[in-house]
């Protein structure tokens, strides 16, 4: 994979320091209903120093039960959140699915299936005021992709994209 690199910083012991950003890209990670409502460990990790800007998931097979699914990072570790990427999309009809921010009459968001990692908002006296953010891998321990399903449904499949900015040290 190329990279950009952008510089800035000053000179120290007779070289240039400076940060080298990489390309977006989106890692495709495979998942398919456990037949539980535990927690499931995708097998993909979440490289360190890399910037989570954008997730959406591709229904390959709707699940035949009412269900919605959950993405994050693995709840028993340090700082994960088991829906802190995806919060509740769902996985009924097959085909590319995002995230959203729900609009209230007043302009503000009072829901998001976005989760806490890529969404944040302060609590208003009616609804939420919740705007879109990046995550930082390495603000938290957790690194383990994970998902959830809300019903015991053996039948979804599809892919979860998530898109990743790996930012690299220059030294």
């Amino acid at each position: 994979m190329g990279k950009n690199v952008i510089t800035r910083g000053t000179a120290v012991a007779g070289r240039y320091q400076g940060i080298e950003v990489g390309i977006p890209y989106y890692e495709k990670v495979p998942f398919a209903a456990p037949g539980t409502t535990a927690e499931t460990d995708s097998g993909y990790d979440l490289p360190e120093k890399a910037l989570v800007t954008d997730i959406f998931v591709d229904v390959t097979t709707a699940s035949s039960a009412a269900s919605v699914l959950d993405v994050g990072l693995l709840a028993s570790s340090s700082g994960g959140d088991l829906d802190g990427l995806i919060d509740g999309l769902a996985v009924t009809a097959t085909g590319l699915n995002v995230p959203v921010l729900t609009a209230t009459t007043d302009g503000q968001y009072d829901a998001a299936t976005y989760g806490p990692f890529l969404a944040t908002g302060l609590v208003g006296s009616t609804s939420y005021a919740l705007t879109r953010r990046n995550h930082i891998s390495d603000s938290v321990t957790a690194k383990s992709l994970t998902y959830t399903i809300n019903s015991s449904s053996a039948d979804c499949v599809g892919n979860i994209f998530i898109g990743l900015v790996n930012l690299y040290s220059s030294e």
